[in-house]
């Protein structure tokens, strides 16, 4: 029972300060404008976030709620986080994944994001970085089982969209989980489409 106790007073924890920093993260994109606030918000996690892809190491507890949070806010974030997993070295550029995080719709921008997941879509050598993707749904799948519910969607998606650019057959458990929490996540619902397809990139046909 004492376990149990504790366990809900860490989720109530959790939960508290999710929300004050997803409050935090709203109050700063009204009164700065989402470019500036997003940029300023994702610019440390970041740099955590690349260490965990480049040398493996842990995302740390901070981190990982900040992105969770920035996520659930806009999805911005969480494409940057997709590109920086299955692309290839530019994937690892921070300068590049904060454009994608804090200026999605500049016209350059979408021009070349959607450039590099078309080359590594149809890159017929498979040029996934393997320790890369593992590192990534590692540290998602840390972040899910650390954050409540409603920040679980979106890596729980992402999980969902890397594995099924491995040919991993887990990924529509973690699509469908995604969708379980929050019906109207279209790339969960894209996944999904795609596996029922049996869409795959090129390296996998």
């Amino acid at each position: 029972m004492s376990e149990l106790r504790e366990g809900r007073k860490a989720e109530t924890r959790a939960a508290r300060i999710m929300d004050e920093l997803s409050m935090r993260l709203r109050e700063d994109r009204r009164e700065r404008g989402p470019r500036t606030a997003d940029a300023a918000w994702v610019d440390h996690p970041l740099d955590d976030w690349l260490e965990v892809l480049r040398d493996g190491k842990q995302l740390p507890e901070a981190s990982m709620m900040a992105l969770a949070v920035g996520m659930d806010q806009t999805l911005a974030i969480r494409d940057a986080l997709i590109v920086s997993i299955v692309t290839g070295a530019a994937g690892l550029d921070k300068e590049v994944l904060m454009g994608f995080a804090s200026r999605p719709h500049a016209p350059e921008v979408c021009d070349r994001m959607g450039r590099m997941l078309t080359e590594a879509f149809t890159d017929e050598h498979g040029g996934v970085d393997g320790a890369r993707c593992r590192a990534a749904v590692a540290a998602l799948e840390r972040m899910v089982a650390a954050v409540p519910e409603r920040y679980r969607v979106q890596p729980l998606t992402i999980i969902a969209y890397v594995l099924w650019w491995l040919g991993d057959r887990r990924a529509p458990s973690y699509a469908l989980q995604a969708l379980a929490i929050d019906a109207g996540c279209s790339l969960a619902a894209i996944v999904l489409g795609a596996l029922r397809r049996g869409a795959y990139p090129v390296w996998l046909r």
